[in-house]
């Protein structure tokens, strides 16, 4: 884009500059075989009358009625200079903006080469992650959350917490035997000293009944 700006104001510069040496030779001469036959300049030319006149010396002459056509030519040449001019004067100025803008461009593009290295750099470093020991184990761990037993796994964890409850339950109601069996021996415990005792107390007074018959005799 910027080349075919070059390229546009150049060539509009070489048309301005052609016309307007061409406009400054037309007001320096007086006659338009002075044109001519000039040698430096030697082109067929028509005079505002009609004649024209050829460098082979061949004149050919014209009419007064072709003066309008020639000025209304010639005020549409001027008018033409005058926009190649304007345009001119648009390819400089965006020439001068473009000359502003390149070391925005060049450091866009220092931007962009660095960008580039540190992307590259950036994915040789997730290369070498794939291979260390903590991407290995992440990608273990994935590996077991898309199994199917990780997918079974709340299923178990259900089952061994339900498990837990009916244990707890079954230690619970062991203890609650094991204080009954406890208290039971005592009981049983307590009732055979009552009754030793008792049978001591009888024995003792059966023997007491005894002696004293036995003094009485």
């Amino acid at each position: 884009m910027f080349v075919k700006l070059i390229c546009a104001a150049a060539f509009s510069e070489n048309i301005h500059s052609g016309l307007a040496q061409a406009c400054e030779q037309r007001h320096k001469s007086l006659h338009p075989d002075s044109v001519t036959f000039d040698p430096q300049i030697s082109a067929r030319s028509v005079s505002l009358a009609g004649s024209d006149f050829n460098p082979g010396g061949v004149l050919t002459g014209g009419s007064r009625g072709n003066k309008t056509a020639l000025l209304a030519s010639l005020d549409a040449t001027l008018n033409n200079i005058d926009r190649l001019t304007e345009i001119d004067h648009r390819l400089r100025d965006l020439d001068e903006r473009l000359k502003a803008l390149a070391p925005i461009r060049q450091q866009y593009s220092e931007l962009s080469g660095q960008h580039g290295q540190y992307s590259r750099r950036l994915q040789a470093i997730h290369e070498s992650l794939k291979h260390s020991a903590a991407q290995i184990l992440r990608n273990e761990i994935a590996d077991i959350e898309a199994s199917q037993y990780f997918k079974e796994l709340p299923q178990y964890r259900e089952t061994v917490e339900n498990g837990a409850m009916e244990r707890k339950k079954l230690e619970e109601k062991i203890t609650l035997l094991s204080e009954r069996k406890k208290n039971e021996k005592m009981f049983r415990v307590e009732f055979m000293l009552s009754f030793l005792f008792l049978l001591t107390d009888q024995y003792r007074f059966k023997i007491q009944f005894q002696v004293s018959l036995a003094c009485d005799l």
